[in-house]
């Protein structure tokens, strides 16, 4: 494999990026939080945070978070009593990395109407969606990293609100500390790495949140996907034992660069923490990435076999139709009834193309590859360099 020279830390490409993203208030992290969480957060990284840099994006934070607060209380006053009685069903859990395509398979899924999903808008204000703000019609309708389709209404990873709700989220890695030891626990919730309290006040306010989705979009049933969730199979199946599972796997390389792209189009907007280099940002995706295959691997038997099925990146993107066919018919779901739905998408995305990045050196193939492992290149068919 031909490879490229490692870029030098000494001239840092982030520095100017996060020096311009001051500015922009078109992203920033915790836009949904409550005040209360908000300063929470805010005290717990005051010595990561860089104060003087991000002075207007702090400021811009804590006028949304009063705005937020008092939808809060409106919701919970008109609400609270009927989500208090909503019954969730074990949902359908997309699982997989972090751009291993768990976006398309979770927008494919999303189009069975017996299923439902949590949208931009309700995982960005998970206190007060059912407050109708302005702010919703500011949700940009594109994703910066690949421009693929984001807007208020489109599927969404949960993270967003478990991060907004409870700050124990791999979100912390993006807004205030890159240090993968210090926000790994959160990817796993296991008994062995929280506290008791911790685990606990995680499961009751995602479990509040998805009564509150259930309530609001009148469905029986969620699909729901989060990389995190992952490394997460043990709590998933505590919670809901019956779950139905799906897990899309992607050659580790594209995924990395994929990943480490997410990081250059993104972190420059959400950080309120030290400009990282690159070298830190490359080991920093590589263990993220490492730890929930890793986890991963290592549960996934806790799962009932008729409650699985693994499919391919390379698979779902050239043949989309047949591949949500055998999710479904491995999962003992109605094919049928979707089919229509899923054709009229997968139409919608034949002009979309993906992102292209350069060869990585033999110094990164070695660390994702020592990062890794053999197993999972065993495990999914994929060749290690």
């Amino acid at each position: 494999m031909a490879t490229s020279e490692p870029v030098q830390d000494a001239q840092n490409p982030y520095e100017k990026k996060f020096s311009d993203a001051r500015f922009n208030l078109s992203y920033f992290s915790l836009a949904g939080a409550t005040t209360p969480m908000l300063l929470r957060n805010l005290w717990r990284y005051r010595q990561q945070i860089q104060w003087q840099h991000n002075w207007l994006k702090l400021v811009a934070m804590f006028l949304v978070s009063i705005v937020n607060t008092a939808a809060w209380w409106l919701d919970e006053l008109f609400t609270s009593s009927s989500v208090s009685m909503v019954e969730v069903k074990d949902p359908v859990f997309v699982l997989g990395a972090h751009r291993s395509g768990t976006t398309f398979l979770h927008n494919l899924m999303a189009q069975d109407k017996t299923l439902s999903f949590a949208s931009t808008y309700q995982v960005t204000f998970p206190s007060s969606f059912n407050v109708p703000l302005p702010i919703k019609y500011l949700i940009p309708n594109e994703r910066p990293m690949d421009k693929a389709t984001f807007g208020a209404e489109a599927p969404q990873e949960d993270e967003y609100a478990l991060f907004t709700n409870t700050g124990m989220s791999w979100f912390i890695s993006m807004a205030f500390d890159q240090d993968h030891d210090s926000y790994a626990r959160y990817l796993s919730m296991d008994k062995s790495v929280v506290t008791q309290a911790e685990r606990q006040a995680f499961m009751e306010s995602w479990m509040w949140f998805l009564k509150r989705i259930t309530y609001a979009n009148e469905c029986d049933r969620l699909v729901l996907k989060s990389p995190p969730h992952t490394s997460r199979v043990p709590l998933l199946l505590e919670m809901f034992p019956s779950s139905k599972f799906v897990f899309i796997h992607r050659d580790p390389y594209r995924m990395f660069r994929s990943f480490l792209h997410l990081h250059d189009s993104l972190i420059h907007l959400l950080s309120l923490a030290k400009v990282p280099t690159p070298k830190e940002l490359e080991q920093k995706c590589i263990k993220d990435l490492s730890f929930m295959l890793n986890t991963y691997l290592r549960t996934r038997q806790l799962i009932p076999e008729k409650n699985l099925v693994e499919v391919g990146f390379d698979e779902v993107m050239r043949n989309p139709m047949d591949s949500i066919k055998h999710i479904y018919d491995t999962l003992g779901m109605d094919f049928e009834n979707v089919r229509e739905a899923c054709e009229a998408y997968v139409e919608t995305q034949k002009g979309y193309t993906k992102n292209s990045f350069p060869t990585l050196s033999k110094e990164t193939i070695q660390a994702i590859n020592q990062g890794i492992g053999p197993q999972y290149f065993e495990t999914f068919g994929y060749t290690m360099h």
